[in-house]
């Protein structure tokens, strides 16, 4: 989702931001998709056979990452089944999609002048912050590639930094008052 959602805004982006898109996020998402695909298409036939070569090391920090990637492998077994890939996949779509939403809202709250696709890049790179183990509650680079995403279309830097309080203010305290 990530890699087709880079794909779509990378459309759309001014010149100088696409030339960094194309030139490191893009590679590395679809990189990232291709691997993941090899993993759950060919991980547990590669596992099965490498597994036992491990296995007769003496080394202890060796044979701990065998019971990390079992348990990796067999997690991803149900990925292959398509019954199960599907609705996850709708899932991430509508998630994504009221993730969107809520950039537009806060676009038209504060009347920027932004396309559409200042929401998605604001969504892929929130999920960057997420893949780097950044926690929600992290302020500073939540702030920061909030405001990375609507600074790229042209707003000013206040205008950004309002949107990106007011979406981590939307993002965070919905779930803990609805909780």
């Amino acid at each position: 989702a990530l890699a087709f959602l880079a794909l779509g805004v990378a459309a759309y982006l001014p010149l100088e931001a696409s030339q960094w898109l194309r030139g490191g996020l893009l590679p590395l998402s679809l990189l990232a998709v291709f691997g993941l695909s090899l993993i759950i298409i060919f991980g547990p036939i590669m596992w099965d056979k490498i597994k036992p070569l491990i296995n007769r090391s003496a080394l202890p920090w060796l044979l701990r990452g065998v019971t990390w990637i079992d348990k990796f492998v067999v997690s991803s077994l149900w990925l292959r089944d398509m019954s199960n890939l599907l609705p996850l996949m709708g899932i991430t779509v509508l998630i994504w999609a009221f993730m969107l939403l809520n950039s537009l809202i806060l676009f038209l709250a504060l009347s920027l002048n932004v396309p559409l696709a200042a929401g998605g890049l604001v969504l892929v790179l929130g999920y960057i912050r997420t893949v780097l183990q950044m926690p929600p509650g992290s302020v500073g680079p939540f702030y920061f590639f909030a405001q990375l995403g609507v600074t790229t279309f042209g707003a000013s830097t206040e205008a950004a930094l309002a949107f990106a309080i007011l979406l981590h203010a939307l993002v965070t305290l919905t779930p803990i008052i609805a909780s």
